[in-house]
């Protein structure tokens, strides 16, 4: 299957620009959620598809991306989607093989936590998807990954089902080894890991775990 790279630009807040310029060097799409728009602009980027009820913007501020080409999906502001899934959903049913989320984390915790669990419809749908802002990169996996950093970047796991079973990890300061870990107390040991190559390798054999790349 032909790869397609997705840019998914969320409403939420995106404080430095140019760290997070360094994330749409490579993506085949832009797909806009809403009020994201105003991250497009600041990032100088052309969207290819905006969706939401546009209750964060005008629609005439999508003006121009209509001449440039930009499919608009409007839809109720009384829906049973957040934009950000609406626009994740359709990116998955276009064909998106990788999907990068900017602008999907912030101040509101409400909204990051429920943009965290959205990752499991692009898992569901065999997509590797991702969030992304100034300090963490998230992603949610139910086998195994690869995380690239670089010495002394730290790494954390969380689990989201109620347990997890054998979790292994290597490449990092605090290893383990066909671990069980359980929601609720007790994670600490899987916080604020440190990787010690340029490369830790996640594993499990059930479950689903939150993987997070952190920075301080």
């Amino acid at each position: 299957m032909k790869k397609m790279n997705v840019l998914l630009i969320a409403n939420g807040e995106i404080k430095d620009y140019e760290y997070t310029k360094r994330f749409v060097s490579e993506y085949d799409a832009v797909y806009c959620c809403d009020g994201g728009i105003k991250h497009c602009e600041q990032l100088g980027l052309f969207p290819n598809v905006i969706v939401g009820d546009f209750d964060s913007s005008l629609e005439s501020s999508f003006d121009k991306y209509i001449k440039t080409g930009a499919e608009i999906f409007k839809f109720p502001s009384e829906k049973d989607f957040s934009d950000t899934e609406l626009g994740l959903i359709k990116a998955v049913e276009d064909g998106a093989t990788n999907i990068t989320i900017l602008g999907g984390l912030g101040k509101r915790f409400d909204h990051a936590l429920a943009n965290a669990h959205i990752l499991m419809y692009a898992l569901e749908n065999r997509v590797t998807a991702r969030l992304v802002d100034e300090h963490s990169e998230i992603v949610l996996i139910n086998k195994e990954i690869s995380i690239n950093g670089k010495p002394g970047d730290i790494i954390s796991l969380i689990p989201l089902t109620t347990e997890v079973v054998d979790v292994t990890i290597t490449g990092v300061k605090y290893p383990l080894s066909n671990k069980t870990l359980k929601a609720g107390s007790g994670i600490s040991f899987s916080i604020s890991n440190v990787i010690v190559n340029k490369t830790a390798n996640i594993s499990l054999s059930s479950g689903l775990l939150f993987v997070i790349l952190a920075r301080d």
